[in-house]
């Protein structure tokens, strides 16, 4: 959902540029600053929100050695510290409390990026084990001045009919505040199925949310036609969603049909603008 976002952003922005002799108030075949806004601020979303569980999924390999008794709580670069409640340094007691604390002046990570605040998950197993649920919440937590707060919850579906993993992903009362102050409202389900013989993901399900401008928007990813990801790829290859703004007409993007390429098709009032991703 990461890239996908990001080329929202890049596709609406360049059909912005092209008309720009039309107002696009006026021109109900070009994309508004409402579209414009609310693909941007789904991207950041999407992409806070990914950071979120990234280090849940960092500090799990900790808690595996703090299950093994050798410490209550480990340091990285000196922060964050990484907590497992008491009594649960076993590999058998479940649920796991574990608490990813980044401190309150600010935690510089490898990726450039400062946190400080906490990122608290409970896990019912681990993380490929069917029926394994992920529950993550914050508690004034911020990336570079962004304050994100929401639940994040995980779950493993296990093996559908083609023997492919499925999670389901669901984001509760998301909230990202600027550092200007501004905020807007997030919100996502889907579900994200590992095709591992081809080394694919397959993405149902969408956002919806209301912008630092009162927009309400939504992201509909086609069901028959789900977004398609490889390994080695950098873009979308399949798939078809939707973008709705209210009062806005809708925009439909085509990835194609699985071939590794950069080109789509955005769709408008019914007339066609091919594109190139980035």
């Amino acid at each position: 959902m990461k890239q996908l976002s990001f080329l929202m952003v890049v596709i609406l922005l360049s059909l912005f540029s092209c008309k720009k002799d039309n107002p696009p108030e006026n021109n109900p075949t070009t994309p508004g600053t409402d579209e414009v806004t609310a693909v941007s601020e789904n991207a950041l979303a999407t992409n806070m929100f990914d950071d979120v569980y990234k280090q849940v999924d960092i500090s799990s390999a900790d808690a595996k050695v703090q299950c093994g008794g050798k410490s209550s709580s480990k340091e990285i670069n000196s922060c964050p510290t990484i907590t497992l409640d008491s009594g649960e340094y076993d590999l058998d007691t479940w649920p796991k409390h574990i608490t990813v604390d980044f401190g309150t002046t600010g935690c510089p990570g490898n990726d450039f990026r400062t946190r400080k605040g906490k990122v608290i998950y409970t896990t019912t197993g681990w993380f490929h084990d069917s029926a394994t649920v992920v529950t993550v919440t914050t508690n004034n937590y911020y990336v570079d001045g962004y304050k994100i707060e929401g639940t994040k919850t995980i779950t493993n579906n296990g093996r559908n009919s083609n023997n492919n993993y499925v999670w389901h992903v669901v984001i509760t009362n998301g909230l990202i505040t600027h550092p200007d102050g501004t905020h807007h409202t997030w919100a996502t389900d889907r579900f994200t199925e590992w095709i591992a013989s081809e080394y694919k993901f397959s993405t149902k399900g969408g956002a919806n949310g209301i912008t630092t401008t009162g927009a309400v928007y939504t992201i509909t990813i086609d069901n028959a036609n789900p977004l398609i990801t490889q390994f080695g790829c950098r873009w979308i290859q399949q798939g078809i969603l939707t973008l709705v703004v209210t009062s806005h007409p809708a925009i439909t993007i085509d990835y194609g049909n699985g071939a590794c390429d950069y080109n789509a098709v955005a769709t408008i009032n019914g007339t066609n603008y091919p594109f190139v991703m980035q």
